[in-house]
């Protein structure tokens, strides 16, 4: 077998590996349950009262500042 034929066997064995291994890792994730992608994201009086207590939230004294520009985070 020609240097040529190996290296492009090498090749076509190297993507081949590389797509059933990245086939894998989209086919193995996990999948969040709807309800619990609805209780996230719900919010209740009794809820956002719970979290402003929280320490971390009381800093914030319930003075919240929103980005101008939604497309810097950070």
């Amino acid at each position: 077998m020609s240097r040529a034929a190996r290296t492009a066997l090498f090749a076509a064995v190297l993507a081949l590996i590389t797509l059933v291994g990245g086939a894998s890792l989209i086919l193995s994730q996990t999948k969040v349950r709807p309800d619990a992608i609805r209780s996230s994201v719900t919010r209740s009086e009794a809820g956002l009262e719970k979290a402003w207590a929280l320490p971390a939230a009381s800093t914030f004294k319930r003075e919240l500042t929103w980005q101008s520009n939604p497309s810097l985070c950070g």
